[in-house]
């Protein structure tokens, strides 16, 4: 008998031991899941880097702030040795995507920085590699990585790869029009 209350003792100890690592891993687990819940939700990390103990620092998760322009579809002629597109469509425009068609087919845009230059470029995102863009505020925005070029600098402002900015391209005005060596779009190659 004696035998058989010592077996009870120490079953319900057993079980009065498992119920404490039960309770303290579950009070372990709803901690961990508390401060991961603080933490995403306001999308602040504190850092230690550049020895600022504390410092609140941020990640670019997403576009710049301001107003969006989508690029806008416009075809281009080829002539002469020329690529030429109407002045009037990138200012009306803001942001317009052409194409050239010759040995090899290239994307290639045309957009009014803040300054009111018009830039024209080989529209690729070498990091993705994306061929439509948008413009917001002062940035070129890739629509497909979320990596970003100051329009009049061309130095990324966030995500990608900052030494492949789309290629800027030389241009002239005539007449009316904007004017791009069709050579300097046929040699163009990735990665330069």
């Amino acid at each position: 008998m004696a035998k058989k209350v010592r077996q009870t003792k120490n079953v319900k100890r057993s079980k009065k031991n498992s119920s404490s690592s039960v309770a303290i891993v579950g009070a372990i687990a709803v901690a961990v899941i508390v401060v991961s819940l603080v933490y995403i939700l306001n999308g602040k990390a504190t850092s230690t880097a550049g020895g600022t103990s504390g410092a609140q620092t941020s990640m670019p998760t997403g576009p710049p702030p301001g107003p969006r322009t989508d690029m806008t579809d416009i075809t281009a002629k080829v002539a002469n040795g020329k690529i030429t597109i109407p002045a009037k469509a990138v200012v009306n425009n803001r942001l317009v995507s052409f194409t050239y068609n010759g040995a090899k087919t290239v994307p290639l845009l045309a957009y009014v920085g803040p300054s009111k230059k018009i830039t024209t470029a080989i529209a690729v995102c070498e990091p993705c590699p994306a061929t439509r863009y948008a413009v917001v505020g002062d940035n070129l925005l890739c629509i497909k990585c979320n990596a970003t070029w100051q329009l009049e600098t061309h130095q990324s402002t966030s995500n990608g790869c900052p030494n492949y900015a789309p290629a800027i391209l030389r241009t002239k005005t005539e007449g009316g029009n904007l004017v791009i060596q069709e050579s300097d779009v046929a040699n163009w190659k990735r990665g330069t």
